[in-house]
């Protein structure tokens, strides 16, 4: 079954089933379970519009604990999903501390250039730090051009 919150985003059935929050030994199954992690962090951030997460306070954020089962991804485990995440082009570290990173959408491109089809309009509201990386993985992508000024 899924559960849905106020804001519409509809919760995959393992982030009810208690072991989805503790990653597992086997290779198969975990790497199924980090393909669901990935794609729930993702489609979560999209939902709430969060392209950035702080690392130290990643263990309270919905999407890493569910109350009503009494459950949450361990510190370690989140980073092992950020760092999976890093790895298929959905995420960008901020800095060299790997405590902010930005969370991309599922194809590999910026949220606002999905939902807004506009980079001014992309960048409008997104704090610098942001802005540049959102900026420059969206020139790396083609999907932003600057024009050259004569």
């Amino acid at each position: 079954t899924t559960t849905t919150t106020m804001t519409g985003f509809e919760w995959p059935w393992q982030y009810s089933f208690p072991p989805f929050f503790t990653l597992q030994p086997n290779a198969d199954v975990r790497r199924t379970q980090l393909d669901a992690w990935c794609a729930l962090v993702v489609s979560w951030g999209r939902n709430n519009n969060v392209s950035q997460i702080d690392v130290t306070e990643a263990s309270s954020l919905p999407v890493f604990k569910n109350p009503s089962i009494s459950r949450s991804l361990p510190a370690d485990s989140i980073m092992v999903v950020l760092e999976e995440l890093a790895k298929r082009g959905n995420l960008e570290w901020m800095d060299k501390t790997k405590r902010r990173p930005f969370v991309m959408s599922s194809e590999g491109t910026c949220f606002g250039e999905v939902q807004l089809n506009g980079v001014s309009r992309f960048i409008h509201g997104l704090k610098p730090p942001v802005t540049s990386t959102a900026f420059v993985h969206c020139m790396r992508s083609a999907k932003v051009m600057i024009p050259s000024i004569k």
